[in-house]
């Protein structure tokens, strides 16, 4: 038997019967590897932020998941952030009863699980998977893409142009799930000056956590970076555009697919409209991005 494939037989044998883990471990044994997955983005996302968390079998299995591409892209980055995050479980996780062998073992066993998914990493990229642990942001893309003129790192360690001493646009907020990241030119409308020129964006849409009435939600911010310049800016354009109060779906919610639109008026600014009850308007302003 493979061995990424014993690690997952194992953790859904000894993961307790009980309640989501339950209900990953059923979905992953019928091959649902995408509904297994879903349930332990939501198990490991809400308990990573109790500072008492000590579940390392869901983060680990959720690594293995990642480190195999099953049910979610391959990612070796948060791989390695899980295997983080289950070694700190581990640390934290009593066992009534357990001797100093079983123990010393069960360290000995989280090390070197954290040692398989880490180690490959060039170091730029175990910073990256150190940096999300707590702050996932499951479905961030890991790639470097020809936009706007230049080369564009996306990731989980920021936003930056390939190759230059800026430092990268962090994410904001601590996003657990992004919904999407995507590009957008946006062309200039008959009749504007010939000094404008088409503007170039990457939009990220991510849901971040947070609480009502004692309950979590999930909001979704939409984050515009634009390439001009040879740089990065970026605006922090809307939050809360959508509010879910269990896990999110995965993708951007349709009604933001299908109902928001980008337009440049013949002055260069681009003016932004999410159709709804009410609507909701704002810019893209040049001079208007974020400054550090």
């Amino acid at each position: 038997m493979p061995v990424m494939r014993l690690i997952v037989f194992t953790l859904v044998c000894l993961f307790p019967a009980v309640g989501s883990a339950q209900a990953w471990a059923d979905s992953y044994r019928a091959g649902d590897y995408d509904k297994a997955a879903d349930l332990l983005h939501a198990a490991v996302s809400k308990a990573a932020g109790n500072p008492a968390f000590d579940d390392s079998q869901s983060a680990e299995a959720l690594a293995t998941l990642y480190a195999r591409g099953q049910g979610t892209p391959l990612n070796p980055i948060m791989a390695c952030s899980l295997a983080r995050l289950a070694g700190l479980a581990t640390q934290m996780r009593v066992v009534p009863g357990e001797d100093p062998y079983a123990y010393n073992a069960r360290m000995a066993a989280s090390e070197a699980f954290v040692h398989r998914h880490c180690d490959p990493l060039a170091h730029d990229d175990r910073v990256t998977a150190d940096k999300a642990v707590g702050c996932f942001a499951f479905g961030m893309p890991e790639e470097t893409i020809a936009f706007g003129g230049q080369r564009v790192r996306i990731g989980r360690g920021g936003i930056s142009i390939a190759g230059s001493n800026e430092e990268p646009w962090e994410l904001l907020a601590c996003p657990q799930l992004v919904a999407r990241v995507r590009t957008s030119s946006i062309a200039p409308p008959t009749g504007a000056a010939p000094s404008v020129k088409p503007r170039y964006f990457i939009e990220t849409f991510m849901w971040v956590p947070g609480n009502s009435d004692g309950a979590q939600v999930y909001s979704l911010n939409w984050d515009v970076y634009e390439v001009r310049d040879g740089r990065i800016r970026f605006y922090m354009v809307a939050q809360g555009m959508a509010t879910r109060a269990g896990w999110p779906e995965r993708g951007l919610p349709a009604e933001i697919e299908k109902g928001l639109t980008l337009e440049m008026i013949p002055s260069g600014q681009v003016r932004w409209k999410l159709e709804g009850l009410p609507p909701k308007r704002g810019w893209i302003m040049v001079g208007g991005e974020v400054t550090r």
